[in-house]
């Protein structure tokens, strides 16, 4: 129990640290707090992170892994996102190219936008790994899902 604790505090010490103290982050992220699917014109944009299931992206190594960024209705101006890499078990620099303040715009009109992080490379019997990849601002309305758990399946 103690050492599931000491995780879970230093993957918060590490959000903490990447994400930093004026970031607007969904208070828990990992709910998978989602975007209403049929928002009202009176609510503001949701922007959230998708993943091949909701939550969730496999991105095998030596590859690049593209993570999709939704926004819940089209608005008339741009919508500028933040987003940031998590070592798991991959760790940034190691298994991939980690991002600490990455940025992206949805356009005015749209309702997507995406990013890539390069998985590396890794030897044959490499077992599986994980990051995470959230969503750490955006320059209008608010976070749902704000997290995806990234897999790069072992290497054979």
């Amino acid at each position: 129990m103690r050492r599931w604790k000491i995780m879970i505090m230093g993957l918060l010490t590490a959000v903490t640290a990447v994400v930093g103290p004026a970031a607007v982050v969904a208070p828990d992220a990992s709910a998978g707090t989602s975007c209403s699917p049929s928002p009202s014109v009176s609510d503001p944009p949701c922007v959230q992170m998708v993943g091949s299931t909701p939550d969730c992206k496999i991105c095998p190594a030596g590859e690049w892994c593209s993570l999709l960024i939704v926004q819940s209705k089209p608005i008339t101006a741009a919508m500028t996102v933040s987003y940031a890499t998590i070592d798991g078990t991959a760790v940034s620099g190691v298994d991939f190219a980690g991002i600490r303040d990455g940025r992206t715009t949805i356009p005015a009109g749209s309702t997507r936008s995406s990013f890539t992080v390069q998985v590396f490379r890794s030897l044959p019997g490499t077992p599986s790994k994980i990051f995470y990849a959230v969503l750490t601002g955006v320059s209008t309305g608010t976070i749902g899902n704000s997290r995806v758990e990234v897999h790069i399946p072992a290497s054979r």
